[in-house]
């Protein structure tokens, strides 16, 4: 039976990403807290389950119990909104936070990144 140290370990590695990036993402001065949830020897609060869901796009329920790993996973997913979404998150995060296949990205990719995403955004909806 998996626990939620395995399921943070299996979602961490599914990102490619180290402790110390998680720890990063959530705000953690020690990276030994995250590692600590990992190996087992602690459990994080529920508020942290909560944020470490969110920073997985998971649902909590999945990361205690480890069903419905996604938000309303037997309805159908809204790319538009999850594109718009995905757009103000971009906008409203530090830049040094935001990471692209594991490095960080400048200000130049972001200011290319976003209106490329709501030009994407804006076509399809045109097709549609």
């Amino acid at each position: 039976m998996k626990t939620i140290a395995s399921r943070l370990t299996d979602l961490r590695e599914k990102n490619d990403w180290t402790k110390t990036e998680v720890a990063k993402k959530l705000g953690l001065t020690a990276v030994s807290t995250y590692a600590n949830w990992e190996y087992g020897s602690r459990e994080p609060h529920a508020e942290m389950i909560a944020e470490i869901a969110d920073v997985y796009g998971v649902t909590t329920d999945y990361i205690i119990k480890g069903t419905n790993m996604s938000e309303n996973s037997d309805a159908p997913t809204d790319i538009a909104l999850k594109i718009s979404q995905l757009i103000q998150y971009i906008q409203t995060q530090d830049p040094e936070d935001l990471l692209f296949h594991g490095k960080s990205l400048s200000e130049s990719q972001i200011n290319l990144l976003v209106p490329a995403l709501k030009v994407a955004l804006a076509l399809t909806e045109n097709e549609a």
